[in-house]
């Protein structure tokens, strides 16, 4: 058996993939819905499709098990025998001591979450691609607001074993997101898009997460990248939402009292909140109505003038002052020896360190630089 099981609200996905693929059913029991597959031709069906596109979790290690236990079990040596004419002929497995059933029963002993060899075949790989990513998402990203922060957050979270694919999906990250060479610099200097794993704690597994909490990151590379492809479950509701709220904390809207209060109150509605089985509540912790923004509250929200100005060189101004923000400042350091040698820093205090001077005066003659570009 196949079998795909997701919360009812996302029925409509399971239909879309029965309809797709024309095999198997989709069935609905108190708040799961569930797509399956029992028949042969359906498995075989399956079988074709997951040989021609790549599994990278160690859920391929439990379909190479299932397809072996689908080979042996078609495979199998049959006879027909009859009892007479008043009784319909059977098909009867012939194998000495039932080898077959416990060959089957061997596999399947060894499967999902009795899995505890997780050792990949030498000749598969992990290969991340756009459509591959935008499924894992789905299936295990969440796209959420620190609330105490307002800072926008984009997670994946899985069981710790599959550290290798979480460390292929940063690579890919990297490559595919369309940093330059500054940007990719920051990158590998810094913990933008970070690996950190969660220990096991009594019953739960070890957890690996990739996290990204830089709003320009997520603002200027991530939602454009995601934008570009099409989103199937209820998770495109939480991304359309975690946009908005994106725009007005990068634009420095978020700084405003009212547009602070809109964005909490979205996020009461987002991810588990979203879902049809979730009790409302009248209010929450920051005190904030719940419920679904009004149209007016939404255009509001979505139409907040920023407070911010973003200069080309990673600083951000306050749009009234113009003055630098200092704990918005996103920079990378480019240091030219006359003879054209270059060197590249993180951080203000590692560019002066390499130039010779103190970091107050590096910094004014920055500065300099910047408001000659503003006023000009």
């Amino acid at each position: 058996m196949f079998k795909i099981g997701l919360h009812k609200d996302d029925e409509g996905v399971l239909r879309y993939i029965h309809k797709k693929l024309a095999i198997g059913n989709v069935r609905l029991y108190r708040n799961e819905c569930t797509f399956s597959v029992t028949d042969q031709e359906g498995i075989k069906l399956l079988i074709s499709i997951f040989d021609k596109f790549n599994l990278n979790t160690t859920k391929y290690l439990d379909y190479l098990d299932f397809k072996k236990a689908f080979n042996l079990y078609i495979n199998r040596d049959k006879k027909i025998i009859s009892f007479g004419e008043s009784m319909p002929k059977l098909e009867v497995v012939a194998c000495a001591e039932n080898t077959l059933f416990k060959s089957i029963l061997e596999l399947k002993n060894k499967m999902n979450t009795n899995r505890i060899d997780f050792n990949r075949p030498e000749n598969s790989k992990i290969v991340i691609t756009p459509s591959w990513l935008l499924g894992f998402v789905e299936g295990n990203g969440t796209f959420f607001v620190r609330r105490d922060t307002l800072t926008p957050v984009f997670c994946i979270e899985i069981t710790g074993v599959q550290h290798e694919v979480l460390l292929k999906t940063q690579e890919f990250l990297e490559k595919s997101l369309g940093f330059n060479l500054y940007s990719l610099y920051k990158l590998k200097n810094s913990s933008t898009i970070a690996l950190t794993t969660i220990k096991a704690i009594n019953n739960v597994k070890s957890r690996v997460a990739l996290t990204i909490k830089n709003v320009r990151v997520i603002n200027n590379f991530l939602i454009p990248f995601f934008d570009a492809m099409r989103f199937f479950t209820k998770k495109s509701k939480d991304f359309q939402d975690f946009k908005i709220i994106c725009r007005a904390v990068h634009n420095g809207a978020s700084r405003k009292d009212e547009i602070k209060r809109l964005i909490l109150k979205l996020s009461y509605t987002m991810n588990s909140f979203r879902l049809s089985t979730t009790a409302s509540l009248s209010t929450n912790y920051e005190g904030a109505s719940s419920g679904a923004l009004s149209k007016d509250e939404r255009e509001k929200l979505s139409n907040a003038a920023p407070t911010v100005e973003h200069l080309s060189d990673g600083r951000v101004i306050d749009i009234l002052t113009r003055k630098v923000i200092p704990q918005r400042i996103s920079c990378v350091y480019e240091i030219r020896e006359l003879n054209g040698e270059i060197f590249m820093a993180n951080t203000l205090s590692e560019a002066a360190s390499i130039v010779g001077v103190y970091p107050v005066t590096l910094s004014k003659y920055l500065d300099v630089e910047i408001l000659d570009s503003i006023e000009h």
